[in-house]
Parts: C-alpha cells; structure tokens; sequence
C-alpha cells in the first residue's frame, strides 16, 4: 500500500474563505497555513498507519471535495510521484474495497449464523457487483455461507430486487449483461423469450456483454 501522502494548492493567495476551509479539515493554525499557501508547500504531508486508512481516506476525499466544490486547484504526491484526483480516488476506493473484503472474510470464518444486519452493512459498503455475487452464494446455499432460513428469504428477495433492476436496465438501455443476470432470467422468462435474447446476444445486437458472456449464449442456444 502506499504510504506518503502529500497535497499543495496551486493558489499563492491565503484568502480568509481558503484558510478556514482547510482549518476546517486538517485543525492546522492559520500561520502555518497562510504560510504553506504562499510557498506552495504541502499543507497536509502524512503517513497513515494501516489501521488508519478508512478514517484517511474519508478525511481526505471530504476534503478534496471541499476543494473542488470551491474551484481550488491542488496537487497531489503519493510516495514521491505526483497522480491525479482521479487516481487517488481510485487508490482510496481500492484499499476500502479491500478492507471489506477481510471484513467479510472474517464474518464467513466465524462460523456463525450470517444475519440480516450484517447483510445491510455489506449492502451500504460493498460494491454493487461484491453484494450481487455473495447473496447468490447464499441463495444456492454454497458451504462458504451458514444462514437462518429468514436470512436466506431476505437474501432471496434483495438478489431478485437487484437483477430485476438490472435487466430493465439492459433491455431498457442496452447496458451491461452477465453470465449471472442470464441465468437469473431463464429462471424467470418464457422459454420464447429467453431464446430470443441469446439470439441477440450471439448476434452483438441491443446488449452490452463481454466475451464470456457471449460464448456461454452460445452453448445455451446449441
């Protein structure tokens, strides 16, 4: 992981609205930095231990988006190299994107009952695609998941809302098909219907797929 962080303005001017805004989000004092301001030194300059990234990474992109909702431009070095906002984000995405990982990774180790509460919370902190994939474990009742019966039906009931709303899309919008929302929808379709859509598929028409995708509507056609 990286581990030096460093961010400058590329403004000269310490205006009061600029030096309360970083005050707000870094508690420096004003004389360091008006004087980071004018020297266009590094106003935060921080190496964050590896149990501090998620609370970093928050306080950073609050502040980044402080920043660029007041049209401060800034400059950004991570271990000595510059990268861009974009980057960062990126990078910041990644490590909480692994820290839910090991989260989950300790609550299937456990051995306990998963419930609906700790459902919720990798609902509203995992990505769309990490949830969809985890409660198609539970649905199928793979051996990675212990679940009441309750918690199989809520489960259930989430996936169902989720491929519901992406296949509209699809079909709507011609984005994005997966091997995961086919099968969900041969489950569900007229045998018509679902011929019809592997046709289009095959044929590059309406959807979005990538390559796996297209050749597992192949072998279903055959």
């Amino acid at each position: 992981m990286a581990d030096h962080f460093r961010l400058r303005l590329e403004t000269r001017e310490p205006t009061a609205v600029l030096i309360a805004l970083l005050r707000r989000h870094t508690g420096k004092a004003m004389n360091e930095l008006r004087q980071a301001i004018v020297t266009q030194q590094p106003f935060l300059d921080e190496r964050p231990h590896s149990n501090e990234y998620s609370e970093f990474c928050t306080r950073v992109t609050d502040l980044l988006n402080d920043l660029e909702a007041h049209s401060v431009r800034y400059a950004i070095e991570v271990d000595g190299e510059k990268v861009s906002p974009h980057d960062l984000r990126n990078l910041f995405q990644l490590w909480r994107d692994i820290g839910i990982d090991i989260a989950w990774m300790d609550v299937l180790k456990s051995g306990e009952p998963i419930d609906i509460e700790t459902l919720e919370w990798l609902k509203q902190t995992a990505s769309g695609d990490k949830f969809r994939f985890e409660l198609k474990g539970i649905v199928r009742g793979e051996r990675s998941y212990t679940c009441a019966e309750g918690t199989v039906a809520w489960a259930r009931r989430e996936r169902d809302l989720i491929l519901n709303a992406l296949w509209t899309a699809a079909a709507e919008l011609g984005s994005r098909v997966d091997i995961d929302m086919l099968e969900w929808l041969r489950q569900g379709a007229s045998a018509e219907m679902f011929r019809t859509t592997l046709e289009q598929i095959t044929q590059g028409d309406r959807y979005t797929c990538d390559e796996p995708t297209v050749a597992w509507a192949r072998r279903e056609l055959e």
